[in-house]
């Protein structure tokens, strides 16, 4: 089996993963706490993803094909403290339409959160290639570096660098494993 991750939302009610705009009508709260992450960077959500006839950053599911423990070792490995225990959704692949999936590449030369997004940073979803976005790229494993050797207080985008797959749509998770990382 394949599968793909999602850090449980704290806030999270029901069994129904909803992208971040789909909130704003179902949970106001929720829609709230998620946005936070993109505070002082609030032109990603404005971005536009060619891939689904552009639509906004926020009206897919963002999940990633690499173990959350293999991002939280990275992050032990740069020199960061360890952290509570974290809890992710593990979501088997088969269970989810191919036809709603992407994986946006997160290009290297991407540096700052306004670039604009082209064709080019995406490609379809295919259950054979899908290992090969699993592992966490040097690159990220040098950001986490450098965000601790500029002092940050933590690393402002965990996933930076790390492809990340898409899904436009919302997902059910009443089956879905819960796993911790540390």
């Amino acid at each position: 089996m394949t599968y793909v991750y999602h850090h449980l939302p704290q806030n999270m009610h029901g069994t129904i993963l909803y992208p971040l705009n789909d909130l704003k009508a179902i949970n106001e709260d929720a829609y709230k706490a998620g946005l936070l992450k993109y505070s002082g960077r609030e032109q990603v959500t404005q971005q536009r993803i060619p891939f689904f006839d552009n639509c906004l950053w926020n009206d897919v599911i963002f999940l990633t094909a690499t173990h959350p423990q293999d991002i939280y070792d990275a992050r032990r490995e740069a020199g960061w403290p360890d952290v509570g225990p974290q809890k992710y959704l593990k979501i088997d692949v088969s269970t989810l339409d191919k036809s709603k999936l992407a994986i946006y590449l997160f290009p290297h030369n991407q540096v700052g959160s306004g670039s604009k997004l082209s064709d080019e940073d995406f490609v379809p979803y295919n259950k054979d290639t899908i290992e090969h976005y699993s592992h966490v790229p040097d690159a990220t494993k040098q950001y986490f570096i450098d965000e601790l050797n500029k002092g940050s207080q933590r690393i402002a985008l965990f996933y930076r660098y790390i492809p990340h797959v898409l899904y436009k749509g919302s997902i059910d998770i009443s089956d879905v494993e819960v796993i911790t990382v540390q």
